[in-house]
């Protein structure tokens, strides 16, 4: 009698060369991808509470850092990742939203082309945030790095810039959260689980595999990361 179609092998068997590459290929989200996006929610959340709530510069201004770092780690893997990491998927990811608007099959690497949207705003708001906060003033416990280098126009707009912004970043925190509760919801799908295990959703029709990066790639573009966000803060 032939085997059932569609039924998974025994894990307890060894796997053929082509089927280890084909699980590898089932993953839609890269190990580094999934610490960045954990790590960048958690200094996010921090540096809000901080300030919002525990009065808190000092841990503010640290969480920043954090999230300045972590930016420039998802900048450099934007290049050096793998296609569900790439910048270059993101933006043809963006291109194809009218396509996927008028409900006409898309097939994409990671974020589909709302998410790729959501995703772009989120990073440039958390980029505009950071690098105001870079060149701000309270003038009462805390100036930015950048601040010698400014003149008090440039330190005035950036503070204005990093008030303003701040609720946008807020909003776009709120849809995000509202997008993840409406796919769970009305979808029937977790977005949160690929994320944690970086599988692919199997009821998702438009995501394609991807194959990591050395795991060495990584660890070079968080060190460069870390060293621009060490040289940055210290400026001041």
């Amino acid at each position: 009698m032939g085997r059932v179609s569609g039924a998974r092998p025994d894990p307890r068997l060894p796997q053929s060369p082509d089927m280890a590459a084909a699980s590898e290929r089932s993953q839609e989200w890269d190990l580094p991808v999934r610490l960045f996006h954990w790590a960048l929610a958690t200094a996010v959340v921090v540096s809000i509470v901080a300030v919002e709530w525990l009065d808190d510069i000092g841990l503010h201004v640290r969480s920043g850092q954090v999230v300045l770092g972590l930016l420039v780690f998802r900048l450099v893997w934007w290049l050096a990742g793998p296609p569900g990491a790439s910048l270059r998927s993101l933006l043809a990811s963006m291109v194809s939203l009218p396509a996927y608007l008028r409900g006409r099959a898309v097939r994409y690497h990671g974020h589909n082309p709302l998410g790729a949207w959501s995703v772009a705003a989120m990073m440039t708001s958390l980029l505009v945030q950071v690098l105001t906060g870079l060149g701000a003033d309270d003038e009462i416990f805390t100036t930015g790095p950048l601040v010698p280098y400014l003149s008090e126009a440039q330190v005035a707009l950036a503070n204005r810039i990093h008030e303003t912004n701040k609720l946008v970043l807020f909003a776009l925190i709120g849809l995000h959260v509202a997008a993840i509760a409406y796919y769970a919801i009305a979808k029937r799908r977790n977005l949160v689980g690929p994320m944690i295990t970086g599988r692919m959703d199997p009821s998702a029709d438009g995501p394609q595999p991807i194959l990591p990066r050395p795991g060495w790639l990584a660890w070079l573009a968080a060190a460069v990361a870390a060293g621009i966000a060490w040289v940055v803060f210290r400026l001041g």
